[in-house]
């Protein structure tokens, strides 16, 4: 406060941000918008069991993934919050492929509202689960993401345990 003056706060208005660089890049974003501001896929369901096509087959073998309806309305209140040409991918349409085939420039964020499982025996098995089809098997692992043209892309992952040292997100029978 200057002497005589109004307090700091009443000058100016006070936000939280979980970094800085996240605040700039939401800032730089709120004066230049770019296009496509988001692209959330939530609450995948696969139409194939998932890691039947790669050599993780053997350790999902009898997984099970409950739904994520929470996650569904987070991903859609993202979308709806931030500005106009937004994507939300639900379901059967969160899928792998759908991930890979999108040009991906179009947008700045992208959201993950989804299982994560994290096999820290063979790292590169861990994966972020997306719906799968014949010919994607809806497991995004390391490899893959290396593989995604993300140069510039914010990634915001709402995943169980996608930064613990736990051994899996869920109890996978060995």
């Amino acid at each position: 406060r200057r002497p005589g003056g109004e307090p700091l706060a009443a000058q100016f208005a006070i936000s939280t941000s979980p970094s800085a660089s996240l605040w700039l890049r939401w800032r730089i974003a709120a004066v230049q918008p770019g296009p496509g501001a988001v692209l959330a896929l939530a609450d995948p369901t696969s139409n194939a069991p998932p890691g039947t096509q790669r050599d993780a087959a053997e350790w999902l073998e009898g997984l099970v993934l409950p739904a994520l309806p929470h996650a569904r309305a987070e991903a859609r209140t993202l979308v709806e919050a931030l500005p106009e040409g937004g994507a939300l991918k639900l379901g059967h349409e969160a899928s792998e492929r759908f991930l890979k085939t999108s040009p991906l420039g179009r947008w700045g964020l992208l959201h993950f509202a989804t299982h994560a499982v994290v096999d820290e025996t063979h790292p590169a098995r861990s994966a972020l689960i997306l719906a799968g089809d014949g010919e994607e098997d809806g497991l995004l692992q390391p490899r893959e993401i290396a593989a995604l043209d993300l140069t510039g892309k914010a990634v915001l992952l709402s995943a169980c345990r996608s930064a613990s040292r736990a051994s899996s997100s869920f109890p996978v029978s060995r």
